[in-house]
């Protein structure tokens, strides 16, 4: 392709641009700008799904660990009991 071409190409291509770009209503043009607000929407929203699954999955085990209340208030107790049996071998180990 001959030089003479390769710049009607160009020059085709930019009036083009131009012409799209001028019939926008306040547009951004800075790509780099948008690109990076896409990142970062992008980035959010990877975190929120990573807190919200991690939410589930800690409510689903809780939840499958106690089914009502009743049976977490035993688990509590349970857990109470536990640490008041090793205070006291630990104090008559003394």
């Amino acid at each position: 392709m001959s030089d003479k071409a390769i710049r009607h190409i160009r020059q085709t291509v930019n009036e083009f641009n131009h012409t799209m770009t001028a019939s926008l209503p306040a547009v951004s043009t800075d790509w780099a700008h948008a690109v990076g607000s896409l990142a970062i929407i992008q980035l959010l929203g990877r975190f929120l799904m990573k807190t919200i699954l991690a939410l589930l999955l800690t409510s689903t085990f809780v939840l499958t660990g106690c089914n009502t209340v009743a049976g977490a208030g035993k688990d509590l107790e349970r857990g109470g009991e536990k640490v008041q049996d090793t205070a006291r071998d630990t104090q008559e180990k003394m």
